[in-house]
């Protein structure tokens, strides 16, 4: 067969009924893959992964109480467990979260496509796989990495329904935001917000709210099941939660992070400047709403979720972060590219749509090229250019290191900030499969966003004394800088380091007869190993 027959042949196949969008979802999607997959085996398992991967080891029903401790509902974990029953290889697990991120740009082709036309179809498919938040969540383990297909599912289902007022799309509908509602919490503001729209639109005809409603009894039900133990777990963490109160900055960091995905290293003025092609197209889609009421529904639905963010935050707990909102972004994207496409000059339309995927893509680019710097919310890597080749694995290398120089009656202990203390401690958990002599030490409180409610009993060390008995020898992992250990004023316990408040473990060794005598540094991971010289504890030695 001639090149020109082969040719031929395949017109002749996207020709048939169904096969071009085939060849489009297919296409949009390896280019998405293909970008998240870049990358994605550069760093360890961080702290937020190695969580759930100790979650999913648990039975089904197990994780079902686990989940009922934290943040998120049993779905996603019920889904890594399956996965990883296949294979357990931490490169299989980074794997499900890109090929997740991946199902998106796809949908949002489908969605752009019945919101305004096919070119809006397209940009959005190609903008969702560039998107820097998009990426960045699809190159881990984390329900984040699927959210935003669920709400692209919800809106384009809603969209349908209104229009059609079929059965399947308003049980569409229920589907996606149930289904969401069990990976994600907040999808259910998703849910708020489309109830609000049907309001403005069916006012008092009450007949016409028949079918949604009944067609929503799957998804009330499935919420009341889960609402209780959601509620219980936002009322324990009130007060104690990671995430700072609501502010200015908080919301500008959040039109940041939907935009470029990045402050470029607090060079706030060039992100700002980035940004401005987003905040334009934003701009300029405000009159469109207008005529177009499908843009509107989006319009609405975005900007009544982030108002709903915002009032939880004020009245509670405050929520209002980058990546619990992160999800709204490919509306955002939908609202921005709108806006650019409404111009009627031709030059402004084409050069506006063109600066925001230069954008998109730029961004995309220092993304990939800063990478241990965007990462670097783990505590365990060094950005460039102090960092050195294999830097994302320090943390694995440091956990085979210890694990092979580990002695009878030894033990390891985690000691850093107290935040990056559980970021080594869990993470070397899994790397050990949980089969070594492993402990945690904190003097105070482990807050439960530090995973506190995961730890087994004796995990968990308040003082040495705590082992018994005392080891022969300490395997001591730190994330910190391991000098301040070998301080005299510190020793002396004259002074502490600036990250502890009650507590001096390196001042405890010592007055326990224990003296330094290896350590080993991998990059900002460091191990000292610690040996007792005598059974016998220093005269000024403090047993609780």
């Amino acid at each position: 067969m001639s090149r020109f027959q082969k040719f031929a042949t395949f017109r002749l196949l996207l020709a048939r009924p169904g096969a071009e969008q085939i060849a489009t979802y297919t296409a949009l999607f390896l280019f998405a893959f293909l970008l998240r997959f870049y990358r994605l085996f550069d760093l360890d398992l961080n702290f937020d992964e190695t969580i759930l991967l100790l979650i999913a080891k648990s039975s089904y029903r197990e994780i079902i109480d686990i989940c009922k401790l934290d943040n998120f509902a049993p779905l996603y974990p019920w889904l890594v467990k399956s996965w990883i029953t296949i294979s357990s290889d931490a490169h299989w697990h980074r794997l499900l979260g890109a090929i997740l991120g991946s199902l998106t740009p796809p949908l949002a082709f489908i969605l752009g496509r019945e919101l305004y036309d096919r070119r809006l179809g397209w940009l959005l498919g190609i903008a969702t796989s560039l998107s820097v938040p998009l990426v960045f969540f699809s190159q881990m383990v984390r329900m984040y990495n699927i959210q935003p297909f669920w709400i692209c599912l919800s809106l384009l289902a809603f969209i349908k329904a209104l229009q059609t007022n079929r059965w399947r799309y308003w049980l569409l509908i229920a589907f996606a935001n149930l289904v969401g509602y069990y990976m994600y919490f907040f999808m259910v503001f998703v849910f708020f917000a489309e109830f609000f729209i049907l309001c403005l639109r069916f006012k008092t005809h009450l007949k016409r709210y028949l079918r949604p409603f009944v067609s929503q009894l799957p998804y009330f039900f499935g919420v009341v099941l889960w609402f209780v133990p959601t509620l219980g777990r936002v009322t324990q963490v009130e007060g104690e939660f990671w995430v700072p109160p609501l502010s200015w900055e908080g919301l500008g960091g959040v039109w940041l992070f939907m935009g470029i995905g990045s402050d470029f290293r607090d060079h706030y003025a060039l992100a700002f400047l980035l940004n401005m092609p987003f905040l334009a197209g934003f701009l300029l889609a405000l009159p469109v709403v207008i005529r177009n009421e499908k843009l509107r529904i989006v319009l609405i639905i975005y900007g009544l979720v982030i108002a709903f963010f915002v009032g939880v935050s004020i009245l509670g707990q405050s929520f209002f972060s980058n990546g619990y909102l992160y999800f709204l972004t490919p509306l955002y994207l939908i609202i921005v590219i709108a806006g650019w496409l409404s111009m009627r000059n031709r030059f402004l339309r084409n050069a506006g749509v063109t600066l925001i995927m230069t954008v998109l893509f730029l961004s995309l680019a220092y993304y990939y090229i800063d990478y241990y710097y965007m990462h670097d919310y783990y505590g365990f890597l060094r950005p460039i250019p102090q960092a050195e080749k294999g830097e994302g694995h320090n943390l694995s290398g440091m956990a085979l290191d210890v694990s092979e120089r580990l002695g009878d009656k030894e033990v390891i202990i985690h000691y850093s900030d107290p935040y990056l203390r559980v970021c080594s401690y869990y993470a070397s958990l899994y790397y050990h499969s949980r089969s070594l002599p492993e402990h945690i030490y904190s003097k105070e409180e482990i807050a439960q966003h530090n995973g506190r409610q995961y730890l087994l009993p004796g995990e968990w060390i308040r003082s040495l004394y705590d082992l018994k008995p005392l080891p022969k020898g300490i395997w001591m992992i730190s994330l910190n800088n391991t000098e301040l250990f070998f301080d005299e004023a510190i020793l002396r316990g004259e002074k502490r380091p600036k990250w502890v408040h009650e507590e001096n473990l390196p001042l405890e060794l010592r007055q326990a007869g224990f003296v330094p005598v290896e350590t080993i540094k991998r990059g900002k991971v460091s191990a000292i190993h610690y040996r007792r010289e005598t059974d016998k504890p220093a005269e000024n030695a403090v047993e609780p």
